[in-house]
């Protein structure tokens, strides 16, 4: 009875993908006018899980295209998608795809039944499939035409599944593509190896193409393991195959000759043009970045290959795109030692905060986005870190993205930041450590005009004797990148504008540095950013009612 109810959560998985899968194509994302057919309502999901089933549609068409361009030369060709659930996959290939070339899909014996019925009912669906198809639900297979063969089957039971398939009429030694998309995580170990090594002997020239997370064991790898035992889907396999090594031998050790294995976030990189990218930014507002990251550093593309299909590199290189290179550390003579602090630092799990020393030893960080009651959410809390402990103290207002920066009066100021990629954060604080009581206290500061943007970087530098923030880079509501320095004058809280000719930029930093020409002077200098490689050295040589600026490079 358990095991009947867990089975029963694993298919609903279906359901929520194929809403997932709508929502993306609806917003352009992929092309996919056959989806829509297996729902009977919409659901708009959040950008950042339309980038996920984007990139990887992205992988998996790559290994389609691959494959069918190394069985061009085979007289036919099979692609059988195991634990289909709903999608559109032969839908889509309908007439894209080399002549005898046939589609068969495998789920829990439900599921294809609910499929069945939906093609029926649907007339788009039932033209695509042709005259000569029948559809049944007494037997494994409920669908069967030249080219498409829908079978329920549960594949943990190998034999089954066998039977069912040589029953549909399979041909076991014709070249065929294997296609498992977050399946197999949801079985045990022992019986999810057991179709790996049932498909390398059953299928001598096959493919099989894996999609599925990875490394559960950091802090994001804990939550998405907690997450779906509460859906009472737990991800067994990933547990017992934690890292990208250990799927790649678990098929080099079931019978499969070579394997190649990337997480999403190299496939993103090396493998998604430049050009559909930008088509990508496009569509909505986005810019959850390192949530992007950090989530497809827990997935992976696995492709593992025998027979014939082993003469040709799976996952290859795609012309004029690469990795990335590493640039070589340039010797300077300078060394730095890294020590460890004595204690163990649990409050700075997160990515979007900011963190500032203070004039009195105290490192104060706020918001940001981690871990809170056993999810991943915006962090509220102001965490201080001191020599010898650490605290969180005080509330934030949940923005992230923002700015920390000491001021010389003792202050820090935080500037900008948002809530939401349509939702900036309005409005200065001024938080101050107060040594006796180990509070942070937080006053709300007017500025006019208001600073919308975040990603940006916040210095304090000297010119002419006096003190100002400057405000350089970032993004806002209507901009993707800005480039206009703003100079803040933290006494007023008034802002002057300086014209210079720099590049966009955003998620740089930057650093004050104190001249030494006759004329008082400052220079700030900025690093890395979205997509510079070398550092900026931007010098005011005169006084800011004069309004000058150069920019050096260095």
């Amino acid at each position: 009875m358990e095991n009947m109810k867990r089975n029963a959560c694993v298919q609903s998985t279906n359901d929520f993908s194929t809403l997932s899968k709508v929502s993306a194509a609806s917003m352009g994302y992929f092309t996919d006018e056959f989806q829509k057919h297996f729902v009977s309502r919409l659901c708009r999901r959040s950008p950042l899980i339309h980038r996920g089933y984007w990139v990887r549609s992205q992988a998996i068409a790559l290994c389609i295209r691959e494959f069918m361009e190394d069985t061009k030369d085979c007289n036919q060709r099979q692609v059988l998608s195991l634990g289909c659930g709903f999608d559109s996959l032969y839908f889509r290939m309908c007439g894209k795809v080399p002549a005898k070339t046939s589609f068969w899909e495998v789920d829990f014996p439900p599921v294809i039944q609910r499929k069945c019925r939906l093609i029926e009912a649907t007339e788009p669906l039932n033209v695509l499939l042709g005259n000569n198809w029948v559809s049944s639900e007494k037997g494994p297979t409920v669908i069967f035409s030249e080219d498409y063969k829908l079978i329920g089957a549960d594949l943990s039971d190998i034999s089954h599944l066998q039977s069912a398939l040589d029953g549909a009429g399979i041909k076991w030694d014709c070249p065929t593509l294997l296609l498992g998309e977050v399946v197999l995580c949801y079985m045990d170990a022992a019986r999810s190896t057991d179709v790996i090594g049932w498909a390398a002997q059953s299928f001598p020239n096959s493919r099989f193409v894996l999609y599925e997370q990875f490394s559960p064991d950091d802090p994001f790898g804990q939550v998405m393991i907690n997450h779906f035992v509460s859906l009472n889907s737990a991800l067994c396999s990933v547990i017992a195959y934690p890292q990208l090594e250990d799927q790649e031998q678990r098929f080099l050790q079931k019978g499969w000759k070579c394997c190649r294995v990337l997480d999403m976030n190299k496939f993103f990189m090396c493998y998604v043009p430049d050009a559909e990218k930008l088509r990508i930014d496009s569509l909505e507002p986005f810019d959850e970045f390192e949530e992007f990251h950090l989530k497809s550093s827990h997935y992976f593309i696995l492709v593992a290959s025998n027979g014939i299909l082993t003469d040709d590199l799976a996952l290859r290189p795609i012309p004029g795109l690469a990795d990335f290179p590493m640039y070589p550390l340039l010797e300077s003579g300078v060394h730095l030692r890294v020590s460890p602090l004595p204690l163990t630092v649990r409050g700075l799990r997160r990515f979007g905060h900011r963190s500032c020393s203070d004039s009195s030893q105290a490192i104060i960080t706020t918001g940001g986005f981690g871990e809170g009651e056993g999810k991943h959410q915006r962090l509220n809390d102001i965490h201080l870190l001191l020599p010898d402990t650490e605290m969180t103290t005080g509330k934030w207002d949940g923005r992230l993205l923002h700015s920390l920066t000491l001021l010389n009066g003792g202050a820090v100021l935080a500037l900008g930041g948002r809530f939401s990629p349509s939702c900036p954060a309005r409005g200065a604080q001024m938080l101050r450590y107060d040594k006796v009581t180990q509070g942070v206290a937080v006053t709300m500061v007017d500025l006019r005009p208001e600073l919308l943007r975040w990603r940006h970087s916040a210095t304090e530098v000297s010119l002419c004797g006096t003190f100002y923030v400057l405000v350089f880079g970032g993004r806002s509501v209507g901009s993707a990148a800005l480039q206009d320095p703003l100079f803040l004058q933290p006494g007023d809280m008034s802002w002057v504008q300086v014209l210079a000719q720099l590049p966009c930029d955003w998620s740089e930093t930057a650093a004050g540095w104190r001249g030494v020409d006759p004329v008082p002077w400052c220079a700030w200098t900025y690093y890395g950013g979205s997509g510079n490689r070398a550092c900026r050295r931007i010098s005011g040589s005169q006084c800011l009612a004069g309004v000058a600026a150069h920019v050096t490079w260095s």
